[in-house]
């Protein structure tokens, strides 16, 4: 029944694309595909602050006066730090972080390695975070005229 309805040509198609694309090592032509349906792929940058968030792998929430983690991703330095969920971020190089000065301390030591204070459970901790070079982006799809 599957077959009468796709048709017997796509078990081909479909054969083809699991091969390069499932089980491959292919990427996706995904900008051919977006551009011939009138489509394109523009990247967009991202602030210095939220790359850096990005490479330490951790988001966050502001908790009174603290900055507390409330994710720490898997292939972040924060994992490998020893950072953990429920942290408060204390210092960075032994300059106090807070809500208000976060961005502007994490875009000062982009691209180094530093030491990070956290207090766990009313124990301050200290962690070193490893220099971390990644580049991140973030993609939009944007309609182009036919």
């Amino acid at each position: 029944i599957v077959l009468e309805t796709i048709g017997v040509g796509f078990a081909s198609l479909w054969n083809q694309f699991e091969k390069r694309y499932i089980y491959g090592t292919e990427d996706l032509p995904l900008q051919a595909l977006f551009l011939s349906n009138h489509y394109c792929l523009e990247e967009q940058k991202l602030p210095l602050s939220e790359i850096v968030l990005k490479r330490l792998g951790i988001r966050t929430t502001n908790q009174e006066s603290w900055v507390k983690v409330t994710h720490v991703m898997d292939d972040g330095g924060a994992l490998l730090a020893g950072i953990a969920a429920g942290d408060l971020l204390v210092s960075i190089n032994r300059e106090r972080i807070t809500p208000s000065n976060l961005n502007s301390l994490l875009e000062r030591f982009a691209g180094q390695s530093f030491q990070l204070m956290v207090f766990r459970q009313d124990i301050l901790h200290e962690c070193s975070v490893k220099k971390d070079q990644r580049v991140f982006s973030k993609w939009q799809i944007q309609a182009t005229t036919p």
